[in-house]
């Protein structure tokens, strides 16, 4: 896992973080795409790419190949091996839509267990492959929230009616701003006939913080600010094979998984130049570590929300952002906890598999002793001189002095011995 900072100091082929940079309120009705100032770093990015398929401008022969390195992505899911996000370059707005209708059929694995996001400026196709520990934590915390939620809206109705305007939004794919480009939330809490959500839940598994750190400033940009309330919780990443030994010796010392959270939030001033808005985050950017145990001084630790976050702006503002909303680490511990169970048994299933499919090869496939190799052609190699000879004898009686016979112990050739000098 990653601790990360806004913005990153380092040079990327993605622009920095705009989480310090204050938007005026006027502009929010048209947000500028967060990666339309990185178009000419990302082309260049994008030359370099192993998967760049923007050599052929046919939708189809596009599709083509990024379906062929998606059947990869796949099989490598299913081989253990976890990478991070897999961006594909040169993905038109022509050719997401053939993505869109195709995928479900032509890869339904990839439609059930894949994520994607579309980027339409930057022609950017990313797919993220979750794993159940991912899963799990999403749907835990976002069912807890949603809870926490409607407790505090009944509470709260005295003053606004909130009644049944807040759902669960899943993964469902949005359409960001006017432009064609779709980003699909890990987790969100959407709010009625409100077309983004307020509330987004990024699981960074394979990602690293300052992936995350980029997709908060992408939701609250091409969301034209409607989504102002940003989760990003980083899970530490563990090699599948090392995994069961890993959570053995964590089990006992009472370790796990490191895992931590940074939020962000939307925030507003005024200033010489007017009104501003931006999007602030928790912890200088840094995450606030929940996991594992031995590093947390106890549940009086939480994670704070006002009701306002789960919100839209003309709903409750933070002049009036409502009551508390709390999730406590130990709360968030047992979540992870529940995760991890759920990834044992996924483990267990595919381990159980690879033994069956093992078995299945080794029935199939005769073996040879390797170390007889050499002996096995040898007397192989006898065989076939004693059938030329047996050959040559039904034509002819005699022996000839070059004709031998195959020993009965070794299977090594041996000349025939003249019984004329007295040998046996």
């Amino acid at each position: 896992m990653h601790e990360y900072a806004s913005p990153p100091s380092s040079p990327r082929c993605v622009p920095p973080s705009t989480t310090l940079i204050p938007l005026r309120i006027d502009d929010c009705s048209d947000c500028p795409k967060v990666l339309q100032a990185a178009s000419s770093s990302s082309s260049a990015c994008s030359r370099s790419t192993e998967s760049d398929l923007a050599s052929s401008h046919d939708p189809e022969s596009v599709y083509l190949g990024a379906s062929k390195l998606i059947d990869d992505v796949v099989e490598n899911f299913h081989s253990g091996v976890r990478k991070p996000t897999q961006p594909f370059v040169g993905v038109n707005p022509a050719v997401h839509e053939i993505f869109r209708d195709r995928l479900p059929t032509e890869h339904p694995e990839v439609n059930d267990k894949l994520r994607y996001d579309f980027d339409a400026v930057n022609e950017l196709f990313s797919l993220r492959m979750p794993e159940p520990v991912h899963d799990e934590i999403g749907r835990g915390l976002i069912k807890l929230l949603l809870q926490r939620v409607r407790k505090a809206v009944e509470e709260y109705n005295d003053v606004v009616d909130l009644t049944d305007q807040h759902r669960d939004g899943a993964s469902s794919t949005i359409m960001m701003g006017d432009s064609k480009s779709r980003m699909s939330p890990d987790e969100s809490i959407k709010f009625h006939k409100e077309c983004y959500p307020p509330f987004v839940l990024e699981i960074g598994h394979t990602q690293d913080g300052d992936t995350l750190a980029l997709k908060a400033d992408q939701w609250y940009e091409g969301s034209k600010c409607k989504t102002k309330t940003i989760v990003a919780i980083t899970v530490e990443y563990w090699d599948p094979k090392k995994r069961e030994q890993r959570m053995a010796k964590d089990k006992g010392s009472g370790f796990g998984r490191r895992c931590g959270y940074t939020v962000y939030k939307e925030e507003k001033g005024i200033d010489d130049k007017g009104p501003w808005r931006q999007l602030g985050c928790s912890g200088d950017g840094n995450d606030i570590v929940f996991s594992p145990q031995a590093t947390i001084q106890g549940d009086e630790v939480a994670m704070v929300f006002n009701l306002a976050d789960f919100t839209p702006s003309h709903i409750l503002t933070s002049d009036n952002p409502g009551p508390n909303i709390t999730i406590t680490h130990n709360e968030l511990r047992a979540i992870v906890a529940k995760a991890e169970e759920a990834q044992s048994i996924q483990d267990e299933e595919e381990r159980k598999l690879k033994e069956i499919a093992k078995g299945l090869k080794r029935a199939a496939s005769p073996t040879v002793n390797v170390r007889h190799n050499k002996r096995y052609l040898a007397v192989e190699a006898a065989r076939e001189s004693e059938a030329m000879i047996q050959q040559r004898g039904a034509s002819s009686p005699s022996k000839d002095a070059g004709e031998g016979e195959l020993d009965s112990e070794d299977g090594e050739f041996v000349p025939f011995k003249s019984k004329a000098r007295g040998n046996p």
